[in-house]
This record gives structure tokens, C-alpha cells and sequence, in this order.
């Protein structure tokens, strides 16, 4: 599909020219574009030309297979996913076809429902791969991954607000996507081409993050032995992102908000503001009504911020996803490694979509990076230990085992991030010093 295309194009390759009008109008209904070809041979020569969203072919055509399409698109780098239509006695033939690269297959007669479902997948995978594709050579990043309807709300929003200059609010969880999505919206808008400049407010002394947003002038201050410009104008005519906002000090906010308000900066130890043009992105994994309800935030900073909101989805929210996450993410992970691709499992699916994942997509990311390292399997397979995760215990036992288990870890994850300072967990985190205390305790996790 084209860049501004409404519809994804499909490719149809049927000799039969009645079952493929029929197909291709169910199809049509369903909002695709469909271009009918009888062999391997027009059909390739058109995907060429012009690459498809998708391909639903029959396993047998007078002039190749199912299996030697997939091959030549391979061989002619068109990463387009195949749909394989099978007659019955042929499933073992479509299976051969899978373990060579096709997408998936179905058995005839065709219900038009199942193939709808499962096009679907198939063009969000064409999608995802065109944009790692894009990423790769540096014209674009990657993109949220997923079809759950979350996600592509997600997706949705982010088309419609890119282009312009209006402030976002990125709300989630630890290892949502934030970020990515930040980096989303600057190359999908007119900046593009200008600084994308991110600032972790989280992990910069609260001491130094006024010049290291304001800048400063030669004397500003001891040590201030020349002049620094600050993140701000070195984000000006392109994007800052702010991340971990909620971290921002209360006595820098109402500097934030004058930016903001008066598109101006002022360095540390000068009077005299300089213009800037710059788009703030803004992110946080905390709740900031409730931070402003409770007098950490200020109220006119947190609506000057959250023109647009985007609340990424947990992906305990989003089951769906984890396969074609756990596809691209081994893809991107066997390449760093050097290792082949395994095959995942349905066993090793259903045990990724029962975990609760405190940590999102980046401990899954984590949790099959180790996989791959430790396995030199072909496929992949759960846990020894997985049964554990099927047995089903009383309610309130489960719910008691699964915030054990999400208090540890993120006990773990912020220390390690705070190198142990317990005074920056807490402040990190928002739990309080003494709380902080009898959680390590609970758990014995030291800092």
C-alpha cells in the first residue's frame, strides 16, 4: 500500500476465473483492493511493479506452485506474506509451504470470514516489515507493532496529529513504547529532517537539568567557563522529547511553561531571551492528574502539555500482539547474534500471552533475547518450568502471586536504574522511602 493509499492492494492468483471473481468481491467488500492474475508468471511480473499488501494464492497453478511463488518473491526481494488456499489432501503439501515462508494457509471451500481475518494479519505484517525495511536505512524508525485495536487507535492518532505543531502527552507503563512513539511523530511530521532531541528528566541531578535544558552564559556559575545553548535550542526547528516529565522539579516548571507559552529561552546568568521553534513531546508512566491533585505537578504546566493525549496500551492488554511481536523481535534479535531464526512454538505463544509482563514489550524483548542466547534449538520452547504458569490456584492466591512477583521485579528494575541510591528510587518510583524500605525487606532484594 502506498504512502496516502486507502486501501491495501491485494494480488489473487486463481486460474479459475469464477472462484476468483467470487473471492475477490468478498475481498472488495472488505475494503481491499484486488487484482486477479491465472499463473505465477503475471503475477510476479505485476508484484515487481508494483508490491502488494498481500497475496492469496491457490497451492497448485498451471505454470508453479504456491511453494516456488514464495521462493521467486524471495528471490526477487518482494518480503510480500502469501495465503495459501488448499484443496482437501493437500495439507501436507501447505505445511511444506509454511516451513518455506508462506504466511498461512486455508482449506477450500474458502470461508471468506476466516481469509478476511486472516489478510488482516497478513497486510499489518507487510506493513511492519516495510518499515523495519525503511528503519534499517534510516529514512523512518520502527513502528509500534501490533492489531489489537489499542494499537491501531494508537497508530491512528499518531498519523492524524504528526504533521502538525500541537504538544503531545505520551501516557503508559515502563517499557510501552514511548519513546518510539515520540520518535514516531517527528519523523512522521514536517520536522523530520531537523534535531530530534530526547532528555530523560528522570536521569539528570535535579541540580543540573536547568542548564541542561536552559543553557547558560560564560560565568553563569563556578565552572561555567564558556557559553552552552541547552537542549531547547539545540531541539530548535525540530522536536525535544521530554521523557520521565513527572520528574521535572517543581521550581523548573514554571520556566517549562514560559517556554511554552512565549516561545523564548533563557539561559542560566542572561536577560535576554532567544526564539525558539520547537515541538515538545512530552512522556511519563505516572498518573499526573493524580500528581496534580496532590500538588507535585503544576496544573497549568500539565494542560499546556496535554493538548493531545496517547495512552499506550499495557501489553497485558493486548495479548493479540504477542506473536507477531515475538516474530519481529526474534528477527531483529537473531540478527544481532548472528544466530538463524527459530521457529516459535504454539507451547512457547500460549506461555508469552499467560505472562503479565510488568516490564511490556521490553521484557519480553529481554526474556527472548536470553532464549535465543541460551538455545541453539531450532524452535523454541517454553520455560522447563512453565507448568507452573498453567496451574491454575484460587483467585485471590493468583492475584497475591502475580503482585509478589511484579513488586520484585520492578523493586529490581528501578534499583538497578538508580544504581542503588535509595533516595532516587523513591523519587523515581513515587513510592515513599520508608514503603520503599519494607518492599526490599518483603522481597529480599537488596540495593
Amino acid at each position: 500500500m502506498k504512502e496516502g493509499s486507502l486501501k491495501p492492494v491485494i494480488f489473487l492468483a486463481d486460474p479459475n476465473a469464477d472462484s476468483a471473481a467470487r473471492t475477490a468481491l468478498s475481498l472488495e467488500r472488505r475494503g481491499y483492493s484486488v487484482r486477479a492474475h491465472p499463473n505465477v508468471r503475471s503475477l510476479l511480473k505485476a508484484a515487481v511493479k508494483h508490491e502488494p499488501d498481500g497475496i492469496v494464492s491457490e497451492l497448485r497453478l498451471p505454470d508453479a506452485s504456491a511453494l516456488d511463488l514464495i521462493r521467486e518473491l524471495c528471490h526477487l526481494s518482494v518480503p510480500t506474506p502469501v495465503i495459501i488456499l488448499t484443496a482437501n489432501g493437500d495439507e501436507r503439501t501447505a505445511v511444506q509451504t509454511l516451513q518455506n515462508g508462506a504466511f498461512t494457509y486455508l482449506p477450500q471451500p474458502v470461508d471468506y470470514d476466516e481469509l478476511g481475518i486472516a489478510l488482516q494479519r497478513a497486510v499489518e505484517t507487510c506493513r511492519l516489515r516495510r518499515h523495519a525495511r525503511s528503519a534499517e536505512t534510516g529514512h523512518r524508525p520502527a513502528e509500534l507493532i501490533g492489531v489489537s485495536p489499542r494499537i491501531r487507535a494508537v497508530r491512528e492518532m499518531i498519523d492524524c496529529v504528526a504533521a502538525t505543531a500541537v504538544t503531545v502527552l505520551i501516557t503508559g507503563e515502563t517499557g510501552t513504547g514511548k519513546d518510539l512513539t515520540a520518535r514516531m511523530l517527528h519523523y512522521a511530521s514536517g520536522r523530520a529532517g531537523e534535531p530530534f532531541v530526547p532528555v530523560n528528566c528522570a536521569a539528570i541531578p535535579a541540580d543540573l537539568l536547568e542548564s541542561e535544558l536552559f543553557g547558560y552564559v560564560k560565568g553563569a556559575f563556578t565552572g561555567a567557563d564558556r557559553n552552552y545553548d541547552g537542549k531547547l535550542l539545540h531541539a530548535n526547528r525540530g522536536t525535544l522529547f521530554l521523557d520521565e516529565i513527572g520528574e521535572l522539579p517543581l521550581a523548573l516548571q514554571p520556566k517549562l511553561l514560559r517556554v511554552l507559552e512565549e516561545r523564548t529561552v533563557t539561559p542560566l546568568g542572561s536577560s535576554a531571551p532567544k526564539p525558539i521553534d520547537v515541538r515538545i513531546l512530552a512522556a511519563t508512566n505516572r498518573n499526573v492528574t493524580r500528581e496534580v491533585t496532590e500538588s507535585r505537578f503544576r496544573a497549568d504546566l500539565y494542560y499546556r502539555l496535554n493538548v493531545i493525549s496517547l495512552d499506550l496500551p499495557s501489553l497485558r492488554e493486548r495479548p493479540e500482539d504477542i506473536p507477531l511481536l515475538a516474530s519481529h523481535l526474534l528477527a531483529k534479535l537473531c540478527k544481532r547474534h548472528e544466530r538463524p531464526i527459530p521457529r516459535i512454538t504454539p507451547a512457547l505463544v500460549l506461555w508469552l500471552q499467560q505472562q503479565p509482563w510488568p516490564g511490556n514489550v521490553r521484557e519480553l524483548e529481554n526474556t527472548l533475547e536470553r532464549m535465543i542466547v541460551l538455545s541453539r534449538a531450532p524452535s523454541l520452547e517454553p520455560p522447563a518450568d512453565a507448568a507452573a504458569v498453567k496451574t491454575i490456584l484460587p483467585f485471590f492466591d493468583q492475584k497475591k502471586d502475580v503482585l509478589d512477583r511484579f513488586e520484585r521485579h520492578y523493586l529490581v528494575e528501578v534499583l538497578q536504574m538508580c544504581d542503588g541510591h535509595l533516595g532516587k528510587a523513591s523519587r523515581v518510583s513515587g513510592i515513599s522511602p520508608r514503603q520503599l524500605y519494607n518492599l526490599m525487606r518483603k522481597h529480599d532484594v537488596q540495593g
